[in-house]
């Protein structure tokens, strides 16, 4: 799949639950089964797919509360990391979806790729400007996960 043709042949949609065992070996390709709760499912996910083989290309979830949202488990298959793919999902998506869910602010955290995110509509912001008490309870259980495996987390923010 060529950068050019993104916009002709991926198509972002809500998941089915017929769609989670591929979602979750998208997942468990990039390594992001292990931020996994439990209470995960298809419900708050969206995937991308190769309109041409109807292959799950890409996928995230959406959590929110009221006008809060957290974006999780953004995956892109291995095979076409490095593509632009990833960057094209987020910047040409995700304000749209933010609107139709009514959400105002979607936080990302990241302790794998911050490089990537910079690169996208997110702005990097500190934790000390994280005000959302949304957010702030999520990054609680996200951090403690994470605390003894890396160093630094990014915060990532995106207003619609």
């Amino acid at each position: 799949m060529e950068n050019e043709l993104l916009q002709d042949k991926l198509k972002i949609e809500p998941a089915a639950e017929k769609d989670w065992v591929e979602i979750l070996q998208l997942l468990e390709e990039n390594d992001l089964i292990f931020w996994f709760t439990g209470n995960e499912s298809s419900k708050n996910f969206y995937i991308g797919k190769d309109i041409e083989n109807k292959k799950i290309v890409c996928c995230f979830s959406i959590e929110f509360e009221d006008t809060i949202g957290v974006l999780k488990s953004f995956a892109i298959s291995k095979k076409l990391q490095g593509k632009g793919i990833g960057k094209y999902v987020v910047n040409n998506n995700l304000e749209r979806l933010c609107q139709q869910l009514g959400i105002k602010k979607l936080y990302a955290a990241s302790i794998e790729a911050p490089q990537f995110w910079a690169k996208t509509i997110f702005k990097e912001i500190e934790r000390s400007e994280i005000k959302d008490d949304y957010f702030l309870k999520y990054l609680d259980n996200f951090c403690d996960k994470v605390s003894n495996y890396f160093e630094k987390t990014h915060y990532f923010l995106l207003k619609s």
